[in-house]
């Protein structure tokens, strides 16, 4: 009778417990599930670097209009400063991207800054160095070249301008007060209005 029992407990053991038999299936649907989660955040990634490719070509090459990217000139515009002088090569650009081509021609270093504002170029208002105080009433800084331009170089920035009035400025210790300064327009819509840096 002993070995009896003990055939019919091996033979209850040869056949699958429907515990063990609910694990199995719980974990071959959980490896579907993790599978499905891996395809889903690399398409979820995918899409995310094409948004990002297409928001690099927008700030490379395209001006942004309300609705809608469509393709934009970019507009060169050269500026030449020297003691105590800037001057563009025109007055007036339209809004969107431009590439602003820097050029000095010494004898010192010199910088450039863009304010946009509605005040004359000779009214900005100063801090008490005599420099233009940057967030000063009436001014807003839209652009600023960083490190100085050396004597004979040209430095160019890719940068995007909204319509308005703008006053290029060289605001190194006295040299606004000497005369750097100068209007220039935008035309156009206001949508725009970014820095990028220049590509290389």
């Amino acid at each position: 009778m002993a070995m009896d029992e003990r055939g019919r407990e091996r033979a209850v053991s040869a056949v699958p417990d429907s515990n063990d038999t609910v694990a199995v299936v719980a974990v071959l649907v959980a490896s579907v599930a993790m599978v499905a989660a891996l395809v889903a955040v690399g398409f979820a990634i995918r899409a995310v670097d094409e948004s990002s490719k297409k928001q690099t070509t927008l700030a490379a090459g395209s001006s942004p209009v309300v609705g809608t990217a469509t393709a934009a000139a970019v507009t060169p515009l050269a500026v030449t400063e020297r003691n105590f002088a800037i001057a563009p090569a025109q007055t007036s650009v339209p809004a969107g991207l431009v590439d602003l081509a820097v050029t000095d021609r010494g004898p010192s270093a010199h910088e450039m800054l863009i304010f946009q504002t509605d005040l004359p170029a000779d009214k900005l208002p100063l801090g008490p160095d005599g420099r233009v105080d940057e967030g000063g009433d009436g001014v807003l800084k839209v652009f600023d070249s960083g490190d100085n331009i050396d004597v004979g170089t040209t430095k160019t920035f890719h940068i995007a301008l909204a319509a308005g009035h703008y006053v290029l400025v060289c605001n190194l210790p006295g040299h606004y007060l000497a005369g750097m300064h100068t209007s220039f327009t935008v035309t156009g819509t206001p949508e725009v209005g970014s820095v990028v840096p220049a590509a290389s």
